[in-house]
């Protein structure tokens, strides 16, 4: 698992996984051959040319489910369940 940062490139290698929930910029190239989620909240910036020969996921729907179906089985109140959910969403 590498990802390789280099003046003006990122190489995110095959077995790399990559989340992104915030804002990430890349000031040259990207290369990426592994897994790059980027979440609604998130934000992936290349400059240059990005070369993908990997999994690229943005706004990852799926995630969003499991994080609530996690949630539905360990909270006990609307109010508790609100709040592990918002916790979860922006504290990534």
């Amino acid at each position: 698992m590498t990802l390789i940062i280099r003046p003006g490139e990122v190489i995110n290698t095959k077995s790399t996984k990559m989340e992104v929930g915030g804002q990430v910029s890349v000031g040259g190239k990207m290369f990426n051959e592994g897994k790059i989620k980027v979440f609604e909240s998130g934000k992936l910036e290349v400059d240059s040319d990005m070369i993908n020969t990997g999994d690229l996921s943005i706004n990852d729907p799926e995630k969003i489910k499991q994080i609530i179906l996690e949630a539905l089985k360990t909270t006990k109140s609307v109010s508790d369940f609100g709040r592990i959910i918002i916790e979860k969403l922006f504290n990534k």
